[in-house]
């Protein structure tokens, strides 16, 4: 008779580290957001919100930011020095935020800076807001 032999390699400690790495990692990051808020680099930090892909940090800086009334002046320096994709993404989110009611405020100040800061065109040409 034939006989097979299965080699079984257990991965659990692998999985382990790689997500206890990605924890670690998240905490790093979101201590450097708030100390970049707490320092009030505003505009690094919601940059830093974009380029971390964390939308929702992004919404709440915002909103404290609001709060003061200082979210607009901040949220246009950012988009100003921010590459177009993250300017994507931000219109991404921007259109995630539109959808929930509880948002709404968000949503609205984030169109009202992307409206009176970017040119026309490019806006017209991007196909973030087309779709």
């Amino acid at each position: 008779s034939d006989g097979v032999v299965n080699v079984w390699k257990d991965y659990t400690d692998e999985d382990v580290r790689q997500a206890t790495a990605k924890k670690v990692l998240r905490v790093k990051e979101k201590q450097l957001l708030e100390d970049r808020m707490r320092l009030k680099q505003y505009g690094e930090a919601i940059e830093l919100c974009l380029k971390l892909d964390h939308p929702r940090d992004l919404r709440e800086a915002l909103v404290k930011l609001e709060r003061e009334g200082i979210a607009e002046e901040h949220l246009a320096k950012a988009i100003k020095s921010c590459e177009s994709d993250l300017i994507e993404k931000l219109i991404g989110y921007t259109k995630k935020w539109m959808l929930n009611a509880l948002h709404a405020d968000v949503a609205a100040l984030s169109v009202r800076t992307l409206l009176s800061t970017l040119h026309i065109t490019f806006l017209s040409d991007n196909p973030q807001i087309r779709r």
